[in-house]
């Protein structure tokens, strides 16, 4: 999800709301148990929704989820127009199983918040329960800073509750910002939600990358009105010391920076966060050339906020010198509850962790698959997805549990046009749904469209492009 996030503090982009899906034919069950859910039939069980074509409008596509319904909902940075640099703030979107709107609401009216600040809000992260009820984060200028915060809707769209992360901060909060990057639900009936928090006090410019005190923090919120769970949360972790990190002869001005970039939860209520950290270092005379030591880590929190010491080292699992330009920001659980966790590490870096332990059972790190791994998912029979970047195409994978590959697509529209993955969730019923923004040129990121789409558990079709595979022996 770190690249999610930096796309969005980087480019300013703009929407439309028109829709280009099939239409489709409603009947409801009647079954007593679960949601009362629509039984449709789709004209295509395989559809791209992009409201709008590069060219004719901007938009950016932020992370997606669905409910026991097959229901999607995405979150979208909203801009004014084409080419625009005035954001418009954040929308919220529902589509049914078939691709078609249901609503589509730009999330406005924050408590507290003075209105002109809402159109600089930041969506970040996006997670549905059974029945429809949508939790969202992002963040927002609140008070002497950014503010992280949390809201609640239900399946029609209608704001239950919203919170934010300071109001249950108990130290001073002068200069400090916080970003959060993912959320989550737990069988304890709480939103867990990670992000990472910039201490400016002090600084003179915050501007500068690797500027301020980087920590990361994890937090969780009552489902029923977003209270705060107990005095442990938030937990606010700093980046640890650079001890025993060897730098090179004449190296200074070491720059530690954390971040919690993904967070799951086990059945037990604990948590999961998967994140990066890197050292940023100096070596004069040249003050502005700067290299850095990366390592990708996990660290598990019992459900009383404490650290599962018997997990990696005190807690944390860490992965160093994965590579140059190591990230780590996807986590998922398989039904064994083994952890999937992924990143970029000169091509797809995936491992498979043990849940007790946090030892590595199973990687990957190959240049001959996506270039990165922006999100994934695992299904109720172990198979994992993943959706990446190749080049200027969004790649999405299927994996069974025995880590075979089974299928995969390349998204893009070719020429110069350039695909930017974000988010991928699969249904009930094994279909997957993955979200994205599509650029009508590589060298011209403000000139972009949603672009969601939806496949089949077979992947596309046996007819499709050659650039898309297809699993012959599956039926979808």
């Amino acid at each position: 999800m770190l690249k999610k996030f930096c796309f969005i503090l980087a480019i300013v982009l703009g929407i439309t709301n028109a829709a280009m899906a099939s239409p489709a034919k409603r009947t409801f069950n009647k079954k007593s148990a679960g949601p009362s859910c629509p039984k449709i039939s789709c004209d295509n069980p395989f559809w791209t929704y992009q409201p709008s074509a590069p060219g004719q409008s901007s938009s950016m596509a932020d992370d997606i989820a669905v409910d026991a319904c097959d229901n999607v909902y995405f979150l979208r940075q909203d801009f004014e127009g084409q080419h625009s640099t005035l954001p418009t703030g954040i929308s919220l979107t529902k589509l049914d199983r078939c691709g078609v709107v249901q609503w589509s609401y730009l999330i406005s009216s924050f408590p507290d918040v003075d209105p002109r600040d809402f159109r600089n809000a930041v969506g970040s992260g996006i997670v549905a329960d059974a029945r429809g009820n949508v939790y969202i984060t992002g963040n927002i200028l609140h008070g002497d800073g950014l503010d992280a915060f949390i809201r609640k809707y239900n399946t029609a769209g209608v704001m239950l509750w919203t919170t934010y992360l300071k109001r249950w901060t108990t130290t001073s909060q002068v200069g400090k910002n916080y970003y959060p990057d993912d959320i989550a639900l737990g069988n304890d009936g709480n939103v867990h939600v990670v992000g990472m928090l910039v201490d400016c006090a002090g600084v003179v410019d915050c501007s500068l990358p690797g500027s301020g005190n980087h920590s990361y923090w994890l937090s969780k919120y009552s489902a029923t009105d977003g209270s705060s769970s107990g005095a442990l949360w938030p937990k606010i972790i700093p980046a640890p010391d650079t001890g025993g990190i060897t730098f090179p002869s004449g190296a200074s001005s070491p720059s530690n920076v954390i971040m919690g970039n993904g967070v799951k939860v086990d059945s037990s209520g604990n948590d999961y966060v998967v994140g990066r950290r890197y050292v940023r270092y100096t070596i004069p005379p040249s003050r502005d050339i700067h290299s850095p030591i990366y390592s990708v880590f996990v660290a598990k929190f019992l459900a009383d906020g404490s650290m599962a010491t018997g997990f990696g080292s005190e807690g944390t699992a860490t992965f160093d010198n994965v590579d140059a330009d190591a990230s780590g920001g996807a986590i998922a659980f398989d039904p064994s509850g083994h952890i999937y966790i992924g990143g970029a590490a000169s091509g797809q870096w995936l491992n498979e962790l043990n849940q007790t332990t946090g030892a590595s059972l199973w990687s990957i790190t190959s240049s001959d698959e996506t270039a990165d791994v922006n999100d994934i998912s695992v299904d109720g029979s172990g198979n994992l997805y993943v959706v990446g970047n190749a080049g200027h195409l969004i790649a999405v994978s299927k994996y069974n549990a025995s880590h075979t590959l089974l299928w995969r697509d390349y998204a893009g529209g070719g020429g110069a046009e350039d695909m930017q993955s974000i988010g991928i969730a699969v249904g009930s019923h094994g279909s997957v749904y993955v979200s994205g923004t599509r650029f009508a040129s590589n060298t011209d990121p403000t000139d972009s469209s949603i672009w969601i789409r939806k496949y089949t558990p077979c992947g596309v079709s046996n007819d499709g492009p050659a650039d898309q595979q297809f699993d012959p022996s599956c039926s979808p």
